[in-house]
């Protein structure tokens, strides 16, 4: 958490200023919430530990791995209205 915490929510140095003022201004951050490697299901713990410490001030979307067939289970367990994916079509 301290690196989310000092990336998006403290608005540490990004390699790109753009990228920062991208997430400020839309309030959003996408996030696995683990390696690219891992399945999203097995990351339900570590998104929900971010969205529990950025508590309304931003909106964390669950991202990478979102489809049609698990989309539903992760917003549910999640209690979340808003996710990210390119794989959602039904």
């Amino acid at each position: 958490l301290k690196f989310f915490a000092q990336r998006v929510l403290k608005g540490a140095h990004y390699e790109n200023n753009d990228d920062y003022l991208y997430i400020m201004i839309k309030q959003k951050y996408k996030t696995h919430g683990g390696s690219a490697a891992s399945k999203i299901e097995d990351n339900i713990t570590r998104i929900q530990e971010y969205i529990d410490y950025a508590a309304n001030r931003i909106i964390i979307l669950p991202s990478g791995g979102i489809t049609n067939d698990n989309l539903r289970a992760i917003a549910a367990e999640l209690s979340i209205n808003e996710v990210h994916g390119t794989r959602i079509v039904g």
